[in-house]
């Protein structure tokens, strides 16, 4: 009679230490090639979501194909010839510009919250922190530069005039304007800008290039990754496409 023969103890224990050692070596880099599989995702919808606002903002003009003249963009140029007063309050004249963006940019994006509404910033500290407590104060003005302390590295935030959060929970935020000089009138004027994306709100990583990136929009409406703007060491192609 035969009998049958079973594992034994050492051996069973044996082999589940040998799977949990190759588990333990597999599973980050597992998990590491599937958060970036996430934020490459939510990265190429990001710039689908702002180029096609830039093509509906177009599509507005009386000027096809010319992003320059855009509400947007008239917002900007507006600020400016404002600050070119010298007597203008320059407090006033920066909510000027929010009301003016806030007001062409609901058009463009579906958007849950603006820097108009401290609530925005509230909700990103939550998710960042875990934290459930009204964190913002009115001692912030404008809101927009509330979240450059808050929330993200580098106050990279600091520069965003106008951010908001849309409903797929991209934040972006409107920031430094790009300029060219008319040397037969002498004026300075805007004919496109820089938009900041973190392209999956306040959670992490909150790191430059992974899922914080700048984005440039140049005159004629081309959508532009400029992240490398935040390490300085952009070509001067990249440069040039932004500016002409």
């Amino acid at each position: 009679m035969k009998t049958k023969e079973g594992f034994t103890l050492a051996e069973v224990l044996i082999t589940l230490g040998i799977i949990g050692i190759v588990a333990a070596m597999t599973l980050p880099t597992l998990i590491s090639n599937y958060q970036k599989v996430v934020l490459e995702t939510a990265y190429k919808k990001g710039l689908s979501v702002v180029a096609n606002a830039v093509q509906m903002a177009m599509a507005q003009n009386e000027t096809p194909g010319d992003f320059a003249s855009t509400h947007i963009v008239g917002c900007y140029n507006a600020y400016v010839a404002s600050m070119n007063n010298t007597d203008t309050d320059e407090e006033i004249v920066t909510v000027t510009l929010q009301d003016c963006i806030a007001q062409y940019n609901s058009k463009l994006f579906a958007v849950i919250l603006d820097s108009g509404d401290n609530d925005l910033y509230n909700i990103l500290y939550n998710l960042e922190y875990g934290k459930t407590e009204n964190y913002i104060s009115s001692i912030f003005f404008p809101p927009a530069y509330a979240a450059a302390a808050l929330f993200w590295p580098d106050y990279i935030w600091s520069s965003s005039i106008f951010s908001f959060m849309a409903a797929d929970g991209i934040v972006l935020g409107y920031s430094t304007p790009v300029t060219s000089y008319d040397s037969n009138t002498g004026n300075t004027f805007v004919n496109g800008f820089y938009m900041l994306m973190d392209v999956n709100g306040a959670k992490r990583p909150n790191v430059k290039g992974k899922d914080l990136f700048l984005i440039g929009i140049n005159r004629h409406g081309k959508v532009i990754d400029v992240t490398c703007e935040f390490f300085n060491n952009c070509s001067r192609e990249i440069r040039d496409m932004l500016r002409h």
